[in-house]
């Protein structure tokens, strides 16, 4: 890959395939990315992923090469990704939407239709977002923090991210399991240490958030802002059926009865569990608690839209 624009396009050749399990169909092409980015006078040189981390790694090539801008055509894993190899550096992050949910793109107020979105581009309005991070992981520090733009999931979110994996390839028969591990969840005793308490309190799932939306841009951090400097955790204490209905309701955008959760606000989050209990950060598993947690303030370039509500948008 030699460098001859500032802007370097990385297109995840694959994504989009899951949108048929949402009802969508995904009609952009490389060949059309290309075009509309040259229609709006966008230099830039193009490589496209083979592979799970690919993305990472060839963001990280782009800022050591010297590109101003990444594009991330791709869902929000390849964004993700983009953002990891780019996290700290001068280099400015953009997103051309083409997966299913695209939560990252929704809460940047990017378009998902793609000229729209690549207009967005050429406007080119940059602001700097933090980055929610797992520092350590079963009691240990992990080598690298593992950065995320999303949430981190804790007891039930985690263990439904098996079976949404083997769903989103299509393996429809890990549907009843899954809704067998909801009934069969048992709620665990959690202790988060924040900046400034110590909270203990039964759960069936918390919500580690560095933006509001997570999984089917299910809104699970409410009153999270992707540049406020802070962690919003969630926690969840339910019955089966609480759980459920309120999980349809926030899939449908009804309003939800909060009375069964609490949010702190915090830079960082120390929590253990009477028993190991499985954590995922933006869908990948990790292992189990204990886990650790920070806020990086400010350590990504991201070119953003123009929310309709700053209510609802995921930047302040």
């Amino acid at each position: 890959m030699k460098k001859k624009n500032n802007i370097l396009l990385i297109f995840n050749p694959h994504a989009g395939e899951k949108r048929e399990i949402v009802g969508k169909k995904s009609n952009f092409t490389i060949d059309e990315i290309k075009s509309l980015l040259k229609k709006y006078y966008l230099n830039f040189d193009y490589v496209k992923t083979k592979g799970p981390g690919d993305a990472k790694k060839l963001a990280k090539s782009a800022s050591k090469k010297g590109y101003e801008i990444v594009l991330a055509a791709g869902g929000d894993g390849t964004i993700n990704e983009v953002a990891n190899g780019l996290v700290g550096s001068n280099v400015v992050l953009g997103i051309i939407p083409l997966g299913s949910f695209m939560n990252i793109a929704k809460m940047m107020a990017i378009p998902n239709q793609l000229e729209q979105a690549i207009e967005i581009i050429k406007i080119n309005r940059v602001i700097k977002v933090d980055l929610g991070s797992v520092i350590r992981i079963k009691g240990k520090s992990l080598s690298q923090p593992y950065y995320f733009l999303e949430t981190s999931g804790i007891g039930l979110d985690a263990k439904f991210q098996k079976y949404f994996d083997n769903i989103e390839k299509k393996h429809y028969a890990e549907i009843l399991p899954m809704f067998r591990t909801l009934f069969k969840f048992k709620n665990f005793l959690v202790t988060i240490q924040t900046d400034d308490k110590t909270i203990e309190s039964k759960a069936n799932l918390v919500v580690v958030a560095n933006g509001p939306l997570t999984g089917a841009s299910l809104r699970m951090a409410p009153g999270a802002k992707l540049n406020n400097h802070n962690l919003t955790v969630v926690i969840y204490n339910m019955s089966w059926w609480g759980t459920m209905k309120y999980f349809f309701r926030l899939l449908f955008n009804q309003h939800v009865d909060r009375r069964h959760i609490r949010i702190l606000e915090s830079k960082t989050a120390n929590i253990t569990t009477n028993q190991p209990v499985l954590v995922h950060a933006d869908a990948t598993l990790f292992g189990e608690t204990p886990v650790s947690y920070r806020i990086n303030s400010s350590c990504l370039k991201i070119i953003c839209g123009f929310p309709e509500s700053k209510k609802r948008a995921g930047f302040i």
